[in-house]
């Protein structure tokens, strides 16, 4: 019976870390279009203030 409990809790902590990583790369991705979108913002602006 004990073995059972440590198994379903390992389940859920290896749910729990994969939904982890899947918010990890979705929030890099994330963090690399609004990069982009920085860059794009600076580049309008040095032109602008050419």
């Amino acid at each position: 019976m004990e073995l059972e409990k440590i198994k379903k809790k390992r389940e859920e902590l290896m749910t729990n870390y994969n939904s982890l990583v899947d918010k990890k790369i979705e929030l890099e991705k994330q963090l690399e279009l609004t990069s982009n979108d920085i860059l794009t913002m600076r580049g309008a602006i040095l032109l602008s203030n050419e």
